[in-house]
């Protein structure tokens, strides 16, 4: 983690590594099932574009800023 800024590790890379976490590995399973559930379609296509958008800007591969924050801000307001 220490390849991320600080801002970047408390709003974003920590928050998402504390929420897989708490999905816990039988729930992570269950969203990358076949057949894909309806309620867990979302989160299929959306965590691994959070990892890359997370991942993208620590390893310098696209040195602009991503808008992972506010994807990410958006998953946390949802109700599963």
């Amino acid at each position: 983690m220490e390849a991320f800024p600080k801002i970047y590790q408390d709003g974003m890379v920590s928050p998402l590594i504390n929420y897989l976490n708490n999905l816990g590995a039988a729930r992570f399973a269950q969203i990358f099932s076949h057949p894909i559930q309806v309620q867990h379609s979302y989160l299929k296509n959306i965590l691994p574009d959070l990892t890359e958008a997370i991942l993208e800007p620590g390893e310098m591969f696209a040195p602009n800023a991503t808008r992972a924050f506010q994807e990410w801000s958006a998953i946390c307001s949802m109700d599963f």
